[in-house]
């Protein structure tokens, strides 16, 4: 008996790269689907041969009354700790076992630090500036972003903290 396990909303079509499907065994069959549908009809016929789904994001919705239209239906996974797109509740009383992974955590964070590293520096700005045929054209000011890098309330957030408040800026020679 082969277990067929869907996973959803891999529009960049990544997922059969990102874990070792493999290991789940030879009779397991894994289909990624890279296209979004919606509409209870939709899904409940696409998924409705599967035994397990994991959802990559919270883009499809599986409320009571679509769970109720997947009976084979045994797991349902979310990449990340919830899944606020599920009906948690309904799965456990139509016997369907939810969970969840960790991850996709650390890409979030490291997104984050990307993005205010950007703002910082500037850097669509100054990339678009020398797209353009330009040049730099802004200094970066990481003594205005120094607090926000103290956030944390973490390990690395309380070690920073620890250290001590962030000096001020210098005044610009006039």
């Amino acid at each position: 008996m082969t277990t067929r396990v869907a996973i959803l909303d891999d529009y960049q079509q990544v997922a059969l790269t990102l874990a070792d499907w493999k290991s789940l065994g030879s009779d397991v069959n894994v289909q990624a689907f890279h296209e979004r549908l919606s509409g209870k009809d939709a899904l409940a016929e696409r998924l409705g041969d599967f035994e397990a789904i994991v959802a990559m994001c919270e883009r499809t919705h599986f409320p009571r009354s679509l769970l109720q239209r997947l009976p084979k239906l045994k797991l349902l996974v979310t990449t990340g700790m919830r899944n606020v797109a599920m009906d948690v509740k309904a799965a456990a009383e139509l016997g369907i076992a939810v969970s969840g992974t960790g991850l996709l955590t650390p890409r979030t964070a490291e997104l984050t630090w990307g993005l205010m590293i950007a703002l910082a520096r500037h850097i669509p700005q100054e990339a678009q500036q020398m797209r353009g045929g330009g040049w730099q054209t802004t200094v970066g000011d990481r003594s205005e972003w120094q607090g926000a890098w103290n956030i944390g309330l973490g390990k690395a957030g309380r070690r920073s903290r620890a250290a001590g408040p962030t000096p001020p800026a210098k005044p610009p020679i006039t």
